[in-house]
């Protein structure tokens, strides 16, 4: 089982991109926001199936 992070150690989203920004620095942040969202609906399946809550048939 994993334990949830401390405060201090859960990143926070770059809501502004600095001026001079390179195309590959915010592709990375595109890719790690998507990837962020899928971990997140994969957490709230993996609850919702440890939790005996009904599943929507997509998954």
């Amino acid at each position: 089982m994993w334990t949830l992070p401390e405060a201090n150690e859960i990143a926070q989203p770059n809501a502004n991109l600095e001026e001079g920004s390179t195309p590959v620095a915010t592709e990375y942040d595109k890719t790690i926001a998507s990837l962020e969202t899928e971990l997140s609906a994969a957490r709230s399946l993996q609850e919702s199936l440890l939790n005996g809550s009904p599943v929507a048939e997509e998954f």
